[in-house]
């Protein structure tokens, strides 16, 4: 039964697992996994699910490795290995710090789009009382960590290097695993301070310090010589922009967001201060605030999709998707204010560039598909159409966190009462 096509009551089953761990994370911490409750969630009877699992282990090994090594999952063990070794073993000598970033941005992105790493998560703090589950997920990280540092050393051999005592390639294997899974969890929560780039980064910081040499002995920076006078700004004739004057801007944004600050402090003067900048080099790259959201916010548009995403994988219908996706951009709001101001300016006739801003996002975008698929199944009210009803849901969820007396509570009843119609 382990290879019956996806679809099946078997895999069916197991979607109901994953779902569960996660949506009800707290509820199976104190009671775990019932075949009742997992039937149910799939629209089976225990005696359905029995058909399929021969014991309810059977289902907890099962639930473990779908979560963990499904082959169409970007934490499968032994895809993972194929990629690194596609990406280093094969790449050009030349140039192989080039190929780490871009195997690090591939995976970090990756990992980030799926939530079975979640799941992974809930079920690591679901060991702590089942030892079950314990079991078997030391035996995926086992596995995970044997496959990684077999990889890792044909990544040594061809590049002529060996590990830095006391490291070995097993514990490379366990800290970068350790390393990609921490800012993925992160990134789920403030995905503001955990930018595409930040596992590229801390990896290559890391690299000099963990390689010798083996052919002359030397230590390994200098083959970072070439890798770091490229990165290394170069001067700039007068009166250009510097080549990272972006970066370091995005950087300040970035940082002025994760203290929840408005839209002024993503002016073009604020960042001129914040950077030591002149002014009129800042205002060559961004005009107005509203440019300088819009640049710093589309990461976190594409993680509302990417989440939206995941909730039709795990079967969510189109009402509780679009309840779930406006609960996480509640969040999300809470967390950048000003991208919460431009979507309740965007609103207003005397704000065109808050208009522009909303429109070059499209946060209601990410959500009118669902709302339609709802519409036609009957799940959500059909008085507004659906784009227009994204709007108004999306700007209501803006307004109610800029409400000092507002909370979750209010948001979910909103919402739920404009679903109703």
């Amino acid at each position: 039964m382990a290879n019956q096509p996806r679809g099946t009551a078997r895999e069916r089953l197991l979607d109901a697992g994953c779902a569960l761990v996660i949506e009800d994370g707290l509820d199976v911490l104190r009671r775990g996994l019932t075949s009742k409750t997992v039937a149910a969630r799939a629209g089976y009877s225990e005696r359905t699910f029995y058909s399929e699992f021969e014991t309810k282990q059977d289902y907890v090994r099962s639930l473990v490795a779908h979560i963990c090594d499904a082959p169409d999952s970007p934490v499968n063990r032994a895809s993972f290995s194929r990629r690194v070794r596609t990406r280093l073993v094969r790449a050009d000598s030349q140039d192989p710090l080039v190929h780490m970033r871009a195997l690090c941005d591939e995976n970090f992105e990756r990992l980030r789009g799926d939530d079975r790493v979640a799941a992974r998560v809930a079920l690591a703090a679901i060991a702590h009382g089942d030892e079950q589950v314990a079991t078997e997920l030391r035996k995926h990280y086992g596995a995970l960590t044997a496959d990684l540092a077999a990889t890792y050393e044909q990544v040594l051999d061809v590049w002529n290097v060996s590990m830095r005592y006391p490291l070995t390639s097993t514990s490379i294997a366990v800290i970068v695993s350790a390393l990609t899974e921490g800012l993925v969890i992160r990134s789920y929560i403030d995905p503001i301070s955990t930018p595409p780039s930040i596992l590229a980064d801390a990896v290559l910081a890391l690299f000099p310090g963990t390689v010798d040499a083996q052919k002359s002995g030397e230590r390994v920076e200098t083959m970072l010589e070439t890798f770091h006078s490229e990165r290394s700004p170069s001067p700039t004739p007068p009166g250009s922009i510097a080549v990272d004057l972006h970066q370091k801007l995005m950087s300040a944004a970035r940082a002025n967001l994760r203290d929840q600050r408005g839209l002024d402090a993503l002016s073009p003067e604020q960042l001129a201060a914040d950077c030591d900048e002149p002014l009129t080099a800042v205002r060559r790259l961004y005009a107005s605030p509203f440019s300088v959201l819009v640049a710093v916010c589309r990461p976190l548009r594409d993680s509302l999709v990417q989440s939206l995403e995941a909730d039709h994988m795990f079967g969510f219908d189109a009402r509780v998707s679009t309840e779930r996706h406006f609960a996480r951009l509640s969040v999300l709001l809470h967390q950048t204010p000003a991208l919460a101001e431009t979507l309740v300016l965007s609103g207003v006739r005397s704000s065109p560039s808050a208009a522009r801003a909303a429109t070059t996002l499209d946060i209601p975008g990410v959500v009118t598909a669902t709302i339609a698929a709802g519409q036609a199944e009957g799940t959500v009210s059909s008085v507004y159409p659906p784009d227009r009803l994204a709007v108004l849901l999306s700007q209501t969820v803006a307004l109610c966190v800029l409400d000092p007396d507002g909370g979750a509570e209010d948001v979910s009843a909103l919402v739920a009462s404009f679903l109703r119609g």
